[in-house]
């Protein structure tokens, strides 16, 4: 199929599904999965997911994510730095040795066990984001200890996909390199950026050619973006952090700049989460993808809600954070296709195909529950939201 005609039915199919999932009252965001998996091979198989489809999705999430760092408040966000960091370290810890000590118990490899604890581990922010976004709830303090946990949470995830890449001798890139430009990122980069890109904006409303500010910051965005991937670290944590940096600088005018180009890529992004799932390659694993989707949920409420609990949060709130860290999505996709890329023996890759389809299995539900998780709280506990002391 050509790939024009490809797009033009994903954004209409998109709109249409959000638009229905809107008016029974649940999150637009499941239906965007829902079309993708229809699309996909699981069912029509009429879509492909390539090169243009994947750079597409790509840019949504990370327009996302940089929206979602606009509407942000830094000040708020290092109030609650203890709670987040709290949050993330709980939300990685019990989820890895859950899937580890599982799997292994199970008779697969540790190394099987290592990459399904750490894709139990990971988080895909995006998903609960987008899903605050829209319920209007992204400014609230949870959701700001939810955006600070997922920036930690993708350090920590690196930390321990690293050490995994060490132990097993693969992987292009020298691990103690990984660390040193993650290091640098964080180090340098980042409080360079936060003194220099704020002031940089006032110069860009004095250029003179039309639409120079909002492509000035659309390329800071970018680069950002780029340093972030070169450090070993997620795209979107870097937009994420532009977008923070760049909150205090006339921000409304950028949202509304920017938030057309969401409307467009946006779905793009949860469409493609549907794409990448394959139910015929589940059907011999059932009860198999049951028990890690349970550790997937419980992992994540457990860890994250009764870290922050016992820092003196509310249950409720506790539980609002739990349930946003809970979608796994293309994180897990990425650590587990990462880990397929790489043969212990000849033939025989070090992540096999049934606990691959597990994970992407998994990955999926996740994201479609997650929506509904959240917005069933937002309508009925949405006060607890700003609950945090």
């Amino acid at each position: 199929m050509q790939q024009l005609l490809q797009i033009a039915l994903i954004v209409i199919l998109a709109k249409v599904a959000s638009e229905a999932f809107d008016r029974v009252g649940q999150s637009p965001i499941v239906g965007q999965v829902l079309v993708g998996i229809i699309l996909g091979p699981s069912l029509l198989n009429i879509v492909i997911y390539d090169e243009v489809i994947e750079m597409l999705s790509q840019l949504g999430i990370v327009f996302l994510i940089f929206l979602v760092g606009l509407q942000s408040s830094a000040k708020e966000i290092r109030e609650v730095g203890t709670e987040s960091a709290s949050s993330a370290l709980g939300g990685v810890l019990l989820p890895f040795v859950l899937g580890f000590a599982s799997a292994y118990a199970l008779g697969f490899d540790w190394e099987e066990g290592a990459i399904l604890g750490a894709s139990l581990s990971a988080t895909s922010i995006s998903i609960s984001a987008g899903v605050l976004m829209d319920l209007g709830k992204i400014r609230t303090k949870v959701a700001e200890i939810i955006m600070g946990a997922a920036v930690i949470d993708d350090v920590l995830g690196l930390l321990i996909l690293t050490f995994i890449v060490a132990l097993l001798g693969v992987g292009g890139r020298d691990p103690t390199v990984s660390i040193l430009l993650a290091v640098l990122f964080w180090a340098v980069l980042f409080p360079l950026g936060w003194k220099v890109i704020p002031r940089l904006t006032p110069y860009f409303r004095k250029m003179k050619t039309e639409g120079a500010v909002f492509v000035m910051i659309l390329g800071l965005l970018f680069l950002f973006a780029s340093a972030a991937e070169i450090a070993g670290l997620a795209a979107i944590v870097g937009a994420f952090l532009i977008g923070l940096m760049l909150s205090g600088t006339d921000s409304d005018r950028t949202v509304r700049n920017i938030l057309p180009l969401y409307y467009f890529l946006g779905p793009m992004f949860f469409v493609s989460v549907g794409l990448h799932f394959d139910l015929s390659s589940l059907v011999s694993v059932p009860l198999l993808l049951v028990m890690v989707t349970v550790m997937a949920l419980v992992g994540k409420i457990a860890g994250c809600g009764l870290a922050t609990r016992a820092l003196g949060v509310k249950w409720v709130p506790s539980l609002f954070l739990g349930v946003g860290m809970i979608p796994r999505g293309e994180v897990a996709l990425i650590i587990a296709g990462f880990a397929r890329t790489f043969e212990k023996t000849a033939g025989h890759p070090i992540l096999g195909k049934e606990l691959f389809s597990v994970i992407a299995g998994m990955s999926i539900i996740t994201i479609i529950i997650t929506p509904i998780l959240l917005k069933y709280l937002v309508d009925n506990y949405g006060e607890a939201l700003n609950e945090v002391e």
